[in-house]
Formats: structure tokens, C-alpha cells, sequence
């Protein structure tokens, strides 16, 4: 946990160390302003992959929709 700047990350690192410690999803997902379902989520991959389970691949949220303007078309 402490090696990493990246606030996300560390969020999930915490909230899974908060559950080893024996709080309930609602307890966890109330101090660090996620939903119970996504701190399950963080759990699971936790469960199934250890720490690099939580790691992001890539950025959440919808790709952007970028169209060039191409006056050969």
C-alpha cells in the first residue's frame, strides 16, 4: 500500500485490507465512498488473482468517441 501514488490503487488495496480485518462490505464501501457491490468486486479479484487482481488495465469509464474531420470522405 505504500508504495503506490495512485489513489485508486491504494483505495482497493485499502478497502481489501479493511476486510481482513473483519469490516462488512457497508462499513468499508461507507469510509471510502464506494457502493457495497464494488467493494465485493475488489474483494473477488482480490480472492481469484491476490493483489494484481486489483490492478487496472486500463481506464474505467467509456472509451471517448474521437472523429476526424477528413475532407476526402
Amino acid at each position: 500500500m505504500k508504495q503506490t501514488s495512485d489513489k485508486r490503487l491504494y483505495k482497493k488495496y485499502l478497502a481489501v485490507r479493511l476486510r481482513l480485518e473483519g469490516h462488512t462490505f457497508d462499513e468499508i464501501g461507507e469510509l471510502l465512498s464506494r457502493a457495497r457491490q464494488t467493494v465485493g468486486l475488489y474483494g473477488k479479484a482480490y480472492q481469484t488473482q491476490g493483489l494484481s487482481g486489483l490492478k487496472m488495465d486500463h481506464s474505467p469509464g467509456q472509451p471517448t468517441n474521437l472523429r476526424r474531420n477528413n475532407a476526402d470522405d
